[in-house]
C-alpha cells in the first residue's frame, strides 16, 4: 500500500461500523523522523509508518421474549422484541433498519406499542407498520430518519415493541406457537443485511391415553362425560369419550402446564358413576433455546401412569313376593272399594 489517505469499509457479523479515513505516511527508517516539509536526502532509507485508528461500532442485534412458555388454548400471552438503533455517520445516506415478525398457531391479539429510547413511538413520524392485525400472520416496522440517532446514546436509541397473542387450538406440545423476530439493518453504506433471527415458543398440552373408560368386564364404555378442572385457574374442560380403535380415552387438549382434578359428571345411561377424583399434573421441562425438553404426566402422584376408570351396569330393582302377594293386593283394593261405597250409600239413607 502506498502513501496516501484511505477510507476503510469494515464488514461484521453483529456490529455496523462508520467507516473510517486512515492515512500512510513515510519516516526515516534510521532515525524515526517522520516526512515533512524541507529538505530530504534521497539516501536515506524510508518505511511506511506504524499507525492506529478507532473505527466507531455499534452492536446489531435483535432480542426476543414471551411471557410464558406453556399456556392453555385461548389465553393471551406478552411478547416484546428489543433492538438499539445503530449510531449511522454521515457517509449513510438514508440507512435502514426494520423489524419483522412472524407468528404461527396463534393470532395478534392486541395494539402494537413501539417506544425508541423509553418514550412512545409515534407512528408514520418515527415509524411505519404493515401488518400485525388478528386476520394476519406477521408485521413490519420499518423506522424513520434513522440516520438522525448519530449522535444519541445507546439507551435514547433503545427500541422496544410489545404486543399481545392469542394461543390457537392448533397450538399443541409438538407443534407450539412460535414466534419469530428478524432485523434487516443497513451494514454498509448502500447495502444491507439481516442479523441473526430469535424466535419464541408457547406450548399447549394433551391427556391422550392416561385414561381409559370400561366396564366391568374391561369392555370399552363410551357415552360417559368427565371432566378436568385447573386447580389454579379453576378453568374447566369436559370430554365425553368415544370408542376408538376399540378404546375408550379420556382426551382433553389445549391443557396449560400445571395440576388438575379429574372427576366423572355423567355416566353412560344404565351404568353408575364412577366417584373417584384423581390429581393429575403436566409439568414440562425446557431447554436453552426454549423449546420443549420433555414432560412428565403424573396421576396421584405417579409419574407416566395408566388408569382405567371403571363403571358397573345398574341391575333392575328386583320384583318381590310372588302370585299371592299379587291375590292379596287385589283383594285389598276391592275391599277398599267396597267399603267406600257402603260409606256413601249409608249417608244417602241417612240425609233421606
Amino acid at each position: 500500500m502506498g502513501a496516501g489517505e484511505y477510507i476503510v469499509i469494515i464488514e461484521s457479523t453483529n456490529y455496523t461500523y462508520n467507516p473510517v479515513v486512515v492515512s500512510a505516511a513515510y519516516t526515516n527508517a534510521n532515525n524515526k523522523a517522520s516526512l515533512a516539509n524541507g529538505t530530504i536526502s534521497a539516501t536515506d532509507r524510508w518505511t511506511i509508518a506504524d499507525g492506529k485508528a478507532a473505527a466507531k461500532s455499534s452492536k446489531v442485534e435483535i432480542n426476543k421474549t414471551v411471557s410464558q412458555p406453556d399456556a392453555a388454548v385461548g389465553d393471551k400471552v406478552d411478547y416484546k422484541i428489543t433492538g438499539t438503533i445503530p449510531s449511522y455517520g454521515a457517509q449513510f445516506v438514508n440507512p435502514v433498519y426494520k423489524i419483522t415478525d412472524e407468528i404461527t398457531n396463534a393470532e395478534y391479539a392486541s395494539d402494537i406499542t413501539v417506544t425508541i429510547g423509553g418514550t412512545a413511538a409515534v407512528i408514520d413520524r418515527d415509524y411505519t407498520i404493515t401488518g400485525g392485525t388478528a386476520a394476519d400472520t406477521s408485521f413490519e416496522i420499518t423506522f424513520n430518519n434513522v440516520g438522525s440517532y448519530c449522535d444519541k446514546t445507546n439507551a435514547e436509541r433503545a427500541v422496544v415493541i410489545t404486543y399481545q397473542a392469542k394461543i390457537l387450538k392448533s397450538a399443541t406440545s409438538t407443534t407450539p406457537a412460535e414466534n419469530t423476530a428478524r432485523l434487516n439493518y443497513s451494514n454498509k453504506p448502500g447495502e444491507t443485511k439481516n442479523a441473526t433471527e430469535k424466535k419464541t415458543y408457547t406450548y399447549t398440552f394433551e391427556l391422550n391415553d392416561e385414561f381409559t373408560k370400561v366396564d366391568e368386564n374391561g369392555n370399552a364404555l363410551d357415552a360417559c362425560t368427565f371432566t378436568l378442572t385447573n386447580k389454579e385457574t379453576n378453568r374447566e374442560y369436559t370430554c365425553t369419550t368415544e370408542i376408538v380403535d376399540g378404546k375408550a380415552k379420556i382426551h382433553f387438549e389445549g391443557l396449560d402446564a400445571g395440576t388438575y382434578e379429574l372427576k366423572e359428571t355423567v355416566a353412560k345411561a344404565g351404568y353408575s358413576i364412577n366417584n373417584t377424583k384423581y390429581t393429575v399434573e403436566i409439568i414440562p421441562s425446557y431447554n436453552d433455546d426454549g423449546t420443549l425438553k420433555d414432560k412428565t404426566i403424573k396421576i396421584d402422584n405417579v409419574a407416566n401412569a395408566k388408569v382405567e376408570v371403571q363403571n358397573t351396569r345398574l341391575s333392575s330393582l328386583p320384583s318381590t313376593g310372588g302370585i299371592g302377594t299379587t291375590i292379596f293386593t287385589i283383594a285389598g283394593c276391592l275391599i277398599m272399594v267396597t267399603a267406600a261405597g257402603l260409606f256413601f250409600a249409608s249417608r244417602k239413607r241417612t240425609n233421606k
